[in-house]
């Protein structure tokens, strides 16, 4: 019995990570949605443009907005983004000018 809760316990850790993962991204990110077809191994599993997040369904289902302002025709699941993180300063300071 006591094998038992403590699988359950897990299990339920589990499930509370997993779900962590999601409330992470908010309305108003810049996200990066997953490639479903690879070209090979090396190549990036997820695109190189970015989306914003216009508004959140149920707990893990997003709309995004591409920089256009177009907004995609199905929602998203959270499972299938990246939040997307800008550097400030992007330009290498190589010498002390």
């Amino acid at each position: 019995m006591d094998k038992r809760l403590n699988y359950e316990e897990m299990v339920m850790k589990e499930a509370e990570r997993r779900s962590e993962k999601s409330e992470r991204i908010s309305v108003g990110d810049e996200v990066m949605m997953k490639k479903h077809l690879k070209k090979d191994k090396l190549d990036s599993s997820f695109k190189n443009r970015l989306f914003t997040v216009v508004n959140q369904y149920h707990r893990n289902t997003y709309v995004l907005v591409n920089n256009q302002g177009v907004k995609l025709k199905r929602a998203v699941n959270g499972a299938h983004l990246k939040k997307s993180v800008r550097r400030e300063d992007t330009t290498p300071k190589l010498f002390n000018a």
